[in-house]
């Protein structure tokens, strides 16, 4: 399967929510078994917390700092249940 950022860019935001009052900046755009890939595009504040799912971040423009559990870090792999807060800008 062929997955394009672009397509689902265009589909950002979602609607806003109670934890997202600006818009849900990620969509899955693909789901194989225990794996998911979702696109991640925030402006402004960041609002994750932990998930239950390992990640792995892929940089397609712009950059950003990911603080893991209060140490800053360049890594790209956030382990599961690990608190963090992003910064991203483009």
């Amino acid at each position: 399967m062929k997955v394009s950022p672009q397509d689902y860019m265009a589909k950002l935001p979602l609607p806003a929510t109670e934890k997202w009052p600006e818009g849900v900046w990620d969509i899955e755009a693909l789901r194989h078994g225990s794996m998911s890939l979702v696109l991640f595009a925030p402006t402004g504040k960041d609002y994750q917390s932990s998930h239950d799912q390992d990640e792995l971040y892929i940089i397609l423009k712009g950059s950003g700092v990911i603080e893991i559990e209060d140490s800053p870090s360049s890594s790209l792999v956030t382990p599961s249940l690990c608190l963090r807060e992003n910064s991203i800008t483009s």
